[in-house]
């Protein structure tokens, strides 16, 4: 595996820089709780599967962000779901 940046600010402009239309802007700070969590720099250094990783994670941020969005329309705005951005009244079951 090829390595990547050394630390973690350099890991985040480098993940910035390859990815530059994802959901957010990823942090050094981000990066250490990736890596506190074991999900990335599991060798000692981060490597090219790690930015994978971590496009992974903001990816399902962005759907985890568009499903609660869509939830809170839903229950703000139950009697008009179409301007709450919902195409049915079937879409906005929110279980809980």
């Amino acid at each position: 595996m090829k390595r990547l940046a050394g630390n973690a600010e350099q890991f985040a402009e480098q993940f910035n820089s390859l990815f530059p239309g994802a959901f957010r802007i990823l942090t050094a700070d981000d990066v250490k709780e990736i890596v506190r969590c074991g999900l990335i720099r599991r060798h000692g250094y981060y490597e090219w599967l790690d930015l994978q990783t971590v496009r992974g994670i903001i990816q399902y941020e962005a759907l985890r962000n568009q499903r609660l969005s869509k939830e809170a329309a839903c229950v703000l705005n139950m009697s008009n779901p179409v301007e709450a951005g919902v195409k049915y009244k079937s879409d906005c079951h929110v279980e809980r």
